[in-house]
């Protein structure tokens, strides 16, 4: 059973949780990241934020506050798990999206919008434009992010606004 995602600097993938080999790894400057590391994570971004879980979130089309609720509670979760492992900004931009968040504590609070759905083929399209692609539902949908092609680059050089490099 895969329990962990392991980051190199050259490649990302799976392998099955093993403390003395994330032991060594970590000796090498390597990183293993648990889904329950990523799991306490999520817990610490909760408590710190006083994160409830909003009315709406399973709706097609959740408010925009509910939405932004449970975004920060990713972007600390994200931060968090960055200072706790060290994370590279390419650790942070190519590996934390591939940890499959179904598996993970905060799967029930992810909005209903960006989970797996069934579509069926209709005579008309969907108001919020979901399953108007039917292999991929949520592509176009209302609220949905784009998928990034290319790291974000700023006119001041800086990286996304949350991971900017501060002086401590």
């Amino acid at each position: 059973m895969i329990t962990s995602l392991h980051f190199t600097t050259s490649d990302y993938y799976y392998y099955d949780n093993n403390a003395e080999q994330q032991q060594e790894e970590q000796e090498l400057g390597e990183v293993c990241l648990s889904y329950r590391a990523v799991d306490e994570a999520i817990e610490e971004a909760m408590r710190t934020l006083r994160y409830s879980r909003p009315a709406d979130i399973d709706s097609l089309e959740p408010q925009p506050e509910s939405i932004g609720q449970t975004a920060e509670v990713i972007q600390l979760t994200t931060r968090l798990l960055a200072r706790r492992f060290r994370l590279s900004h390419d650790e942070i931009l190519n590996g934390l999206p591939l940890v499959d968040m179904s598996r993970t504590s905060f799967w029930r609070h992810c909005p209903a919008h960006v989970k797996p759905m069934q579509c069926r083929v209709q005579r008309y399209r969907t108001l919020t434009g979901h399953c108007n692609n039917l292999e991929n539902p949520s592509w176009g949908a209302a609220n949905t992010a784009f998928v990034r092609y290319l790291p974000p680059v700023y006119s001041d050089g800086s990286l996304a606004n949350s991971f900017r490099k501060h002086k401590n």
